[in-house]
């Protein structure tokens, strides 16, 4: 550990005398130099012009018009057609469907009638 530290004294010397320093202001004639760098570049008609024909399709390329970051819905679409065959499944099940399903559909011709459960009746007298 005490050989590292040795080698690296120099380095933490020289960091030491840097700490702290001022550091000069660039000024608002220096950030206006700086930032007309870039509006020195001047576009006319004919160079507008060759900038518009650069881009093409190329050869033998296909045009994808899927939108590759659209929000998927897949996973609200399996859980909405699972509730509406959970429902119309209770609904079958209960005969509910039978007025508006062909008669092979019907509850009760495929599976049988409704039992009713048998009411017992005691007379007490």
């Amino acid at each position: 550990m005490r050989e590292l530290t040795g080698k690296l004294a120099p380095f933490e010397a020289w960091t030491g005398s840097k700490a702290g320093q001022a550091v000069e202001p660039l000024g608002i004639p220096r950030l206006q130099e700086i930032l007309a760098v870039n509006a020195q570049a001047r576009i006319n008609i004919p160079f507008g012009a060759s900038l518009t024909g650069v881009a093409h399709i190329p050869t033998n390329a296909e045009r994808d018009l899927r939108d590759l970051y659209a929000v998927s819905n897949t996973k609200r679409n399996i859980w909405v057609l699972v509730i509406l065959v959970a429902v119309l499944g209770g609904l079958w099940m209960f005969g509910k469907l039978d007025p508006v399903l062909p008669e092979f559909m019907e509850r009760a011709t495929v599976i049988g009638p409704i039992e009713q459960p048998a009411v017992e009746t005691t007379t007490e007298g």
